[in-house]
């Protein structure tokens, strides 16, 4: 219990000592907008963990969610394409039953709600 509460007052003390910024109220916030400082990031993945995946029905290849987007590898293995990208959180595809579409949650568009994607990733 001790060390949650320390935590917790560390957190605190964090939120705290930030400079306070003045949101500008007429602008909408959207998730895709940069919010603060950063910079892009490039790397290569061979392996991932609390991944979702599911197989095309012809059987073909399958579709899975990795760091909140969405890619797309042939069963017999090759390069993953990706499908989504941005930073919005893409997660958990599932194939349409005739394959022509991905159903997928994300919060793009400022909120939860059901999103499709063509499996070109148009």
């Amino acid at each position: 219990m001790r060390r949650a509460i320390a935590i917790s007052s560390t957190l605190l003390l964090s939120l705290a000592l930030l400079p306070h910024v003045k949101a500008d109220e007429d602008a909408a916030w959207d998730v895709a907008d940069r919010h603060g400082p950063g910079e892009g990031l490039s790397f290569t993945v061979s392996e991932g963990t609390w991944m979702n995946v599911d197989v095309h029905p012809d059987g073909t290849r399958f579709v899975f969610d990795l760091l909140g987007d969405l890619y797309e590898l042939p069963l017999t293995g090759g390069i993953a394409t990706r499908l989504t990208s941005g930073s919005a959180w893409d997660a958990e595809p599932r194939y349409a039953p005739d394959g022509n579409s991905i159903l997928f949650p994300s919060d793009r568009g400022n909120n939860d709600n059901l999103w499709l994607v063509d499996p070109d990733g148009g």
